[in-house]
């Protein structure tokens, strides 16, 4: 499957986060938000504002700017094939992370 940028991605689109190209601080942020390597990602909203919501891990869902979004890589997933999350999905207290 291509590589592309989470901006890329069209509403209803999913993708596996694959890497985080941004500077340290900024990766420090998208990681507390729940962007990690691995994890499945859908656009839910991408209007014409600089926003877009994003569903991560199927759980919750964050508001980022285009310019976050284009540091964000993902594998494209096809249509109609539900992803493979590993041991699960548990919810902590506090956002969508898992354990």
């Amino acid at each position: 499957m291509p590589r592309i940028s989470l901006r890329s991605l069209n509403e209803r689109e999913s993708g596996v986060i694959v890497k985080i190209n941004a500077e340290p601080p900024l990766r420090r942020h998208l990681t507390e938000l729940g962007f990690d390597p691995g994890s499945v990602v859908t656009v839910i909203n991408k209007g014409a504002s600089d926003l877009m919501v994003i569903q991560i891990k199927g759980c919750c869902r964050v508001a980022i700017d285009t310019g976050m979004a284009s540091e964000i890589i993902v594998e494209k997933m096809k249509a109609g094939i539900p992803p493979v999350q590993g041991r699960g999905m548990r919810r902590r207290r506090r956002g969508c992370s898992e354990r």
